[in-house]
């Protein structure tokens, strides 16, 4: 049986949607996780990597959380710009299989336009197969019909996608351009698993070995000169990460909002690890440098969940994405624009419109039928 790599966000965690639809024919290595955006894709990326390597195929989709990100959270838009190059790069470097589903987004601003394009940008530079849904169903005039909800496409039509691409994993071409040059360094600092007071956390999907930010911690020494991109959580409730580097003249430090949900949140401030630089939970009532998805502010207040305390939950830390840049080595082979449209693997979507909404008539007239023949019934035999 193939085995699929699957990076992204909620359509790929949603039950009976993508994930479901590509199970059907392939063993399916779920690294999605909801909220978050090309940045976590990163991350599962490099913590991954042996399993993710040796898959026939990677199915990927990011392109409406890094919109809801600076859309809903004022996330700096250029910081996203340039993660999402950071995850193309090091996505092109996997000789295996690759397919990019760009999923719908609810609106044509320019933030969604300059989203949108950065990825075609890199699948074409690239040349990776892909599927432009986003394309797909704005030209069917159905935007209404396959999205209901803010960024998240019919399920049917997710899972019948996914179905197709499982099933014709070794049609899909391998990219026409690999980067094997870079001048980044990554490495994934796994905070609960390197100390020794951790918890597992879990639910029915995700698990996760966290540890509790009660104090300060420092980074290891061969983490220097690294810069925190970002960090995945998963804490009790509301709560502040604060990461401080103290000097001696004065001390540098950022705050940044979490949620009660397991999330990866991207930082927009550089951050250099140095031997001076630690991180804490910040149980003060000030307001934080920068918000989260899902932690974010609406009308001057603060998103929490649903019993705060009178102050914020200390953090719960999973683990660290840090980068650093080097000097190029190795070789790029040379860039080519290639289009390799994959729009084959969608099915046409005004014929699946027009069955939906004739099944739907269908189960409503045999309701009316059957409640008639229950009214005949009783009136029949209770009644008379």
């Amino acid at each position: 049986m193939p085995k699929i790599a699957l990076l992204g966000g909620s359509n790929s965690v949603l039950k009976d949607g993508l994930k479901a639809g590509l199970s059907k024919n392939a063993e399916l290595y779920n690294y999605a996780l909801g909220a978050s955006t090309s940045l976590q894709n990163l991350h599962e990326l490099i913590k991954n990597i042996e399993v993710i390597s040796n898959v026939d195929c990677i199915v990927t989709e990011s392109n409406v959380n890094d919109f809801h990100l600076v859309w809903m959270a004022n996330f700096p838009i250029d910081i996203v710009l340039s993660n999402i190059d950071k995850y193309y790069d090091e996505l092109s470097k996997c000789d295996t299989r690759i397919i990019v589903i760009l999923l719908p987004l609810v609106t044509r601003c320019n933030l969604a336009k300059e989203i949108n394009n950065k990825h075609k940008e890199n699948i074409l530079r690239y040349g990776f197969p892909y599927i432009d849904l986003d394309k797909l169903i704005y030209k069917s005039g159905l935007l209404d019909f396959y999205v209901r909800d803010n960024g998240h496409p019919n399920r049917f039509l997710m899972n019948y996608i996914g179905s197709n691409v499982s099933a014709n994993i070794f049609d899909i071409p391998f990219s026409e351009s690999r980067n094997l040059a870079t001048d980044m360094e990554y490495y994934v600092f796994d905070v609960g698993n390197n100390f020794d007071e951790f918890q597992v956390k879990k639910n029915s999907i995700f698990s996760r070995s966290v540890h509790e930010l009660n104090y300060e911690v420092l980074f290891p020494s061969e983490l220097y000169g690294y810069n925190i991109l970002g960090i995945e959580a998963w804490s009790d409730g509301y709560s502040k990460l604060k990461v401080e580097t103290k000097e001696k003249e004065d001390s540098k430090s950022y705050i940044k909002a979490y949620n009660n949900e397991l999330q990866f949140h991207d930082f927009s401030r550089c951050i250099e690890v140095t031997e001076l630089t630690q991180f804490m939970s910040d149980l003060s009532k000030d307001k934080p440098s920068e918000f989260s998805l899902n932690a974010y502010l609406v009308n001057s207040f603060y998103i929490e969940d649903s019993k705060p305390k009178n102050k914020p939950y200390a953090v719960k830390v999973s683990s660290v994405l840090l980068g650093k840049r080097n000097a190029k080595v190795g070789f790029q082979e040379q860039s080519k624009l290639v289009d390799k449209d994959y729009s084959q693997f969608v099915p046409d979507l005004k014929l699946l419109h027009d069955f939906s909404i004739e099944s739907r008539y269908k189960k409503i007239r045999l309701k009316k039928i059957i409640k008639a023949k229950l009214r005949y019934i009783y009136l029949k035999y209770f009644i008379n």
